[in-house]
């Protein structure tokens, strides 16, 4: 398989096992916008796909690394346990990304009792079980005061 790319798209070059023949298609780039929409709609197809035209360079996902980090807040809020696995992939993503609250996508997936969320959470290098929001709440107290034991069973 060959990838480049020429005015916005990408040309797809596949030759076939069967015939030796090779077929082409074009498809759009994937963009920013693109992975955004697809976080908020829990799109996972189309998030593999722009990571992985990131990784082949087709996307650049680096120079907005605040935008998918804040990202990944809206996946653990809402639940989105896969897309938060696939989320941490991306190299540089900022596990500890806060609102402007202070919320991180640890508060909200225990806020919201979002067990397997947390536990992919937790197993990211570099998570802050301790961080907390402006009123000074971590994930361990939202998860306690919502009623979510499994969470706080979780959480250290």
């Amino acid at each position: 398989m060959k990838y480049f790319i020429k005015y916005g798209l990408a040309f797809l070059i596949i030759t076939s096992h069967l015939t030796g023949m090779e077929h082409s298609a074009t498809i759009p780039v994937p963009t920013v916008e693109d992975f955004v929409q697809a976080v908020d709609n829990n799109d996972f197809e189309v998030i593999s796909s722009c990571i992985e035209a990131a990784a082949w360079g087709y996307l650049d996902l680096n120079s907005h690394l605040d935008k998918v980090s804040k990202h990944l807040i809206v996946a653990a809020e809402k639940g989105y346990a896969d897309i938060v696995r696939e989320l941490l992939r991306i190299p540089g993503i900022d596990i500890n990304a806060k609102y402007e609250d202070g919320t991180t996508a640890l508060i909200w997936a225990a806020w919201k009792g979002r067990t397997e969320v947390v536990r992919e959470l937790l197993q990211a290098p570099g998570i802050d079980v301790n961080a907390k929001d402006e009123e000074g709440t971590t994930a361990l107290i939202w998860a306690a005061s919502e009623g979510h034991t499994e969470c706080v069973k979780q959480l250290p």
